[in-house]
């Protein structure tokens, strides 16, 4: 057995203690950060399809997602959208990911700010 007299491991120094629990921290900060931009995403996406023409009911028949779901994102605000102009590396990524790339993201973006900004007119007009 290798380790300390009594048989048992070493314990671990301070130094790799203090790395392995920001390691652990930062995993969990970027898991929390991840979640909330599958919401962001899922809410543009919704957006973009309401944009696009498709009924409520198509879009949570499309997406598998409740109509409720649906209804909550139509009536989110643009700010909830990402930017891809302003955003983290981590968003980045994600929105890459999410829409294929950037200028897609980019469009998803600008169509559902348009989107919203033409809605909030009507909404002032009428």
């Amino acid at each position: 057995m290798s380790g300390t007299a009594g048989g048992t491991a070493p314990v671990m120094g301070h130094l790799q203690t203090g790395y392995a629990q920001q390691a652990l921290q930062r995993a969990k900060t970027l898991a929390q950060r991840a979640q909330y931009l599958r919401g962001v995403i899922q809410t543009e996406a919704i957006q973009l399809l309401l944009a696009e023409g498709a009924t409520q009911r198509e879009v949570a028949r499309e997406l598998g997602i409740s109509k409720s779901k649906v209804n909550r994102a139509a009536k989110a605000t643009v700010a909830y959208a990402i930017n891809p102009d302003t955003d983290t590396e981590l968003d980045d990524l994600m929105v890459r990911t999410a829409w294929g790339s950037e200028d897609e993201a980019r469009a998803v973006h600008e169509t559902v700010v348009k989107h919203a900004t033409l809605a909030a007119a009507e909404d002032r007009a009428s």
